[in-house]
């Protein structure tokens, strides 16, 4: 039943996404795809009994467009987020060519950018930029790929810039998975829910949805960072510095 429940809920967001793209356009389609991807996330949590707690949740319901910089384990902090938060995503190019995933994440409206160069980089965030500008808020997960969960990654920065041009807030995010099945999330389950490496989506996915009958998930809010006074390096290194301090890294049982 659980099974079918979710085919439905998946089929439902790529048919009324369909038709979002088809009918709408620019920032409508947008914001659009943001919505649908929070009331579809909802909906999903609800299925799976995940519990997602919100530390600062005033912070989060600001709803100034802003760039969101959160720490990333999983495919699975897109729907916990976009359930909390109506959100557009930025995700590179790869995962757009990821079977499932990459339908699921195009049917969202997420933007896929190509890191291959300096130059696409340099042109990609003054596009980043323009869509902040335009009143959107935006995820970028800055350690440019998936932690194991033992610890905050180094940042790659280059994308944070478009705050700065836009002239937009900086919302830091920390994401701490909880518990698993009841269980406090340790070095001996994390796996069911940090994926990483070179670990392949659907294997991971099918383990997830075969073994999961709850969780809990706690996503940290931070302070704005004006990208009117600071600089890259600056929103960088303090929305960094503030995740290390907040995030518990997950330990043995």
């Amino acid at each position: 039943m659980r099974g079918i429940r979710l085919l439905w809920l998946i089929f439902g967001f790529i048919f009324i996404a369909f038709f979002v793209k088809l009918f709408n356009s620019g920032n409508i389609r947008r914001r659009k795809l943001a919505a649908l991807g929070h009331r579809t996330g909802v909906r999903i949590l609800r299925l799976f009994h995940i519990d997602v707690l919100v530390d600062h949740a005033d912070r989060l319901a600001d709803e100034r467009p802003c760039l969101i910089l959160s720490n990333h384990m999983s495919y699975l902090d897109i729907l916990f987020l976009a359930a909390v938060k109506p959100t557009m995503f930025l995700s590179h190019t790869g995962i757009e060519r990821e079977p499932f995933i990459g339908w699921v994440a195009s049917a969202a409206g997420t933007y896929f950018v190509d890191r291959s160069t300096k130059a696409n980089l340099s042109e990609e965030a003054q596009k980043l930029g323009e869509f902040l500008q335009d009143g959107n808020t935006v995820t970028l997960y800055p350690e440019g790929t998936t932690g194991d969960g033992l610890g905050i990654m180094p940042f790659h920065s280059a994308f944070i810039n478009a705050a700065v041009s836009a002239g937009v807030d900086v919302l830091p995010i920390c994401m701490q998975y909880e518990s698993y099945n009841g269980e406090p999330v340790t070095l001996e389950n994390k796996d069911y829910l940090v994926i990483y490496g070179e670990q392949p989506f659907m294997p991971h996915i099918m383990k997830v949805y075969k073994s999961i009958k709850n969780a809990r998930i706690k996503i940290s809010v931070g302070q704005r960072i004006s990208g009117r006074t600071h600089s890259r390096k600056e929103i960088s290194a303090m929305t960094r510095q503030w995740m290390i301090e907040t995030y518990q890294i997950i330990s043995a049982p």
